[in-house]
């Protein structure tokens, strides 16, 4: 595992169950050896670039779901299918989405409504 900060000036490694550093490309005399702290960050780092790769790699059709969800104060998976002419499953992962995101988009209109 491996990643770069503060674009590129330190570069933190894992490799071989051995922590190292790097700065500006050079290997930086510092004792990572123990250090969970840094093990842990790393690892955090890791699954966030993951989780942030997989959210790319979203639906196409999900701005569609989203703004039917808006638009159609009853939808039902159906109206997905029929509208988006998909397939029942994925219209299923979508409206579950699309009617979060509206939950959670009344939520916050409402918050602000009230301060």
């Amino acid at each position: 595992m491996k990643h770069e900060f503060d674009n590129g000036k330190y570069t933190v490694c894992f490799e071989d169950g051995r922590l190292s550093a790097l700065r500006n490309g050079e290997p930086w005399d510092r004792d990572l050896v123990g250090d969970n702290m840094v093990l842990a960050m790393l690892s955090e780092v890791d699954r966030l670039m993951l989780e942030n790769k997989s959210l790319k790699e979203a639906d196409e059709l999900q701005g569609a779901a989203n703004w039917l969800a808006h638009a159609i104060v009853d939808l039902t998976v159906a109206d997905l299918q029929s509208n988006l002419r998909i397939g029942y499953n994925r219209a299923s992962r979508l409206y579950e989405v699309a009617i979060a995101q509206r939950v959670a988009s009344n939520a916050q209109a409402s918050c602000s409504v009230n301060n």
